[in-house]
């Protein structure tokens, strides 16, 4: 006969496998779904073989061995560092396209960012590897990143990068000499400053808590400051950018502008605010919550810089085809992330609880995060599709294209300029974009364009054109689930996407 002590004890082991079983399932259902997700991602990334947005200005670009060009862009938008990093993959056109080489090299310094939140995360919370491996997973699959469809944003990715990893050896007191001036440079991305200075603040409350140090600290966050105002005025927006990016005070006052900052985030990490409530109601714990408050706040601090510009982020945007204003998060969502280690460290002695609420963060994560990818795969097969059915046109004359959109958002010109430039390997068409006022544009567009430069940057004929032709362009892909998208985008086929058909020559 077994013992009562017996009995109790193969009770107890019974449930600690039950429990460990329980966990090991969920963490195995959680990775296979990270997984797939980062797979879908990648795919789609890796394999779309064109550009989107401002990145085709840069394809362009290069394609006609034109650097000048994005040197002057950049240049007017005082961004003096930022061609250099573009050149640095022109170089190497010749052995790796352009588009997938600059693809790679975001990629790259992604995962490097994603480090860089994993020892952010070290510094302040008593967690174990596995809840760093998943922070780091959870920034990764930030929606933010899918505008990496689009190489204009391999600048981000990278001074992203140098700011953690500057601010880090600054506040390790390490290679102060060469991560200053590096910093500085990183200030590229202008939301880059916020997030130095808030992660040297996080420190100050946490680490750095002598007077000497926080002392020390100040005078970085000066230098700080200065450098990116001086860098401001040493280069600043003039020319077509004269206005770019202008600060205006009363929108930093704007109560709203926070708000809306704050509703993007909590709605894009519901489930991580929903167990900091609940874990907070059943186990309270003043240091947790101490330290949910300041991620917030580190959110919003980031966020100044948007709010100053009246650049805020909109939840809606994220599966859409055209969306761009996810690019106003990539600075607060190193702190966002931030609340997965914060509500997991003060549920350690609840396992079955923890695992769940990890599980169900990172679920949901990978289902914005395809939802997003989703959004751009549709981007990318419309310009498969137009492009695809222009070809099939009889050539079009020498004039603007009048473009009427169905089922689909009016792109800027340039895209468009993009689109029928691969369709026939030059640029003769000028197209507009569904004008009201055909004669008017077209003078407006060569009297603010009146360089070569500009009409190569934005796909313009050297010449105004004398006619106008209206085209009606018109899609379901929009309307498609996510099955149907990612097979027609792994198919290659352009077939039945998008429907054109052309009205008629109208001379000017």
């Amino acid at each position: 006969m077994y013992s009562l002590k017996a009995l109790v004890f193969d009770k107890f082991w019974e449930k600690i496998k039950e429990i460990n079983f329980q966990i090991r399932l969920a963490a195995f259902c959680g990775n296979f779904f990270i997984a797939i997700t980062l797979i879908v991602g990648m795919v789609g990334f890796l394999t779309m073989a064109t550009d989107l947005w401002d990145g085709v200005i840069i394809s362009h670009a290069i394609s006609l061995d034109r650097p000048d060009v994005y040197h002057e862009w950049f240049s007017e938008a005082g961004l003096f560092f930022t061609p250099y990093i573009y050149d640095a993959i022109y170089i190497f056109r010749g052995a790796v396209s352009y588009d997938l080489l600059a693809k790679l090299v975001t990629v790259f310094f992604l995962i490097l960012s994603a480090g860089e939140v994993v020892r952010i995360s070290e510094r302040y919370f008593n967690v174990d590897r596995e809840v760093r491996f998943y922070t780091a997973i959870l920034f990764y699959m930030s929606p933010a990143w899918v505008l990496y469809y689009s190489n204009i944003y391999l600048m981000h990715s990278l001074t992203l990068f140098v700011t953690l990893i500057c601010t880090r050896y600054i506040l390790d007191r390490k290679a102060l000499v060469l991560c200053v001036p590096l910093l500085l440079l990183s200030f590229q991305q202008s939301s880059n400053a916020p997030l130095s200075i808030s992660l040297i603040l996080l420190d100050c409350m946490f680490n750095h808590v002598k007077i000497k140090d926080r002392i020390i600290n100040i005078g970085f966050i000066l230098i700080i400051a200065f450098g990116f105002f001086a860098l401001r005025n040493l280069f600043p927006t003039h020319g077509l950018y004269e206005s770019y990016n202008k600060i205006h005070l009363e929108h930093m006052f704007a109560v709203g502008g926070y708000f809306r900052m704050v509703e993007y985030f909590v709605l894009l990490y519901f489930p991580s605010f929903l167990v900091a409530g609940l874990a907070l109601y059943f186990r309270p714990d003043k240091k947790a919550l101490y330290m949910i408050l300041i991620i917030l706040v580190g959110v919003l601090l980031n966020g100044v810089a948007y709010i100053a510009v009246n650049k805020i982020p909109s939840f809606s945007e994220i599966g859409l085809m055209h969306g761009e204003s996810l690019r106003f998060t990539f600075t607060s969502t190193v702190f966002a992330v931030l609340l997965l280690p914060a509500i997991l460290q003060p549920l350690v002695e609840a396992p079955r609880l923890r695992i769940l609420a990890l599980m169900v963060i990172l679920m949901y994560a990978c289902a914005i995060n395809i939802y997003a990818h989703e959004g751009k795969m549709k981007e990318v097969l419309f310009q498969r599709g137009m492009i695809n059915e222009i070809k099939n046109l009889s050539y079009l004359p020498s004039c603007a294209i009048n473009i009427k959109s169905a089922g689909v958002g009016v792109l800027t010109g340039y895209e468009y300029g993009h689109i029928f430039y691969r369709a026939y390997g030059e640029t003769n068409q000028l197209p507009l974009g569904d004008s009201q006022n055909p004669v008017s544009d077209i003078k407006e567009l060569y009297k603010i364009f009146n360089k070569d430069s500009y009409r190569v940057k934005y796909f313009m004929p050297a010449e105004a054109p004398g006619c106008v032709i209206d085209m009606n362009v018109s899609t379901s892909v929009g309307e498609w689930g996510f099955v149907e998208t990612f097979t027609k985008y792994l198919s290659g086929s352009p077939g039945s996407i998008v429907k054109v058909s052309v009205l008629g020559v109208n001379p000017l």
